[in-house]
This record gives C-alpha cells, structure tokens and sequence, in this order.
C-alpha cells in the first residue's frame, strides 16, 4: 500500500515538473480587442436563425403534444358502445360446447369408473 503511493506521488511529481518546465503562451497583443469588438458585434445582432430554428420546432412539437392529449381526452369520454348481453340459455350453451367436447369427455368417464 505504502509502495502503491509512493509511486503515485513520484507520477504526479514528474507530471508538474513536466508542466513548470513548458514555456508559458503569452496572447496575441489584440486579442482582448477581438473579443470585445465579437462582443458587440453578438449584443447587436437579432436572434440568430439556428435559435429560431429550434424554437420553431419545439413549439411544433408542443402543438402536436396538446392535440394529441385533446384528441385522447375526447376518445375517453365518448360512451363505449354497449354490449349486447347473453341470455342464461346462451351462456349455457357455450359452456356446454367447451366442456362438452369428445376429449374432455373421455376424462370424464375415466374419473366416473375410478369412483365406482
């Protein structure tokens, strides 16, 4: 563990060494004028077209939002078509053509001789 931050600390002292012996940058003698004068030149112009752009789209997207949730709103509230209700006798007869199929049977006959 001692070993492991030793080495570290030799790499972080080699890595500043590296840096203080790099010659400093100095900035050309106009550049404070070219980033004023790029200043006023941004203050004075109108909305760019790239922000107009995407303000376009963002309030199309939200048009399409609010239909799409007026559109939902209303298909939610129209009374759903009833349903026609089956008769006793119709609903016996259903259940009578499922549990009264040829393989079902054979089950059910099979269970009969096992009690008897």
């Amino acid at each position: 563990m001692h070993h492991k931050q030793r080495q570290i600390e030799q790499e972080a002292a080699k890595t500043l060494a590296m840096l203080d012996s790099l010659p400093s940058l100095e900035a050309h003698h106009l550049f404070r004028a070219r980033v004023l004068e790029r200043l006023a030149e941004e203050a004075e112009c109108p909305a760019s077209p790239a922000f107009m752009n995407s303000y376009v789209v963002k309030m199309a997207l939200m048009i399409l939002l609010l239909a799409v949730n007026i559109v939902t709103a209303i298909l939610i509230m129209q009374p759903a078509e009833e349903e026609s209700m089956l008769s006793k006798s119709e609903m016996l007869e259903i259940i009578s053509d499922d549990y009264g199929s040829p393989a079902i049977s054979y089950y059910l006959q099979d269970s009969r001789q096992e009690e008897e």
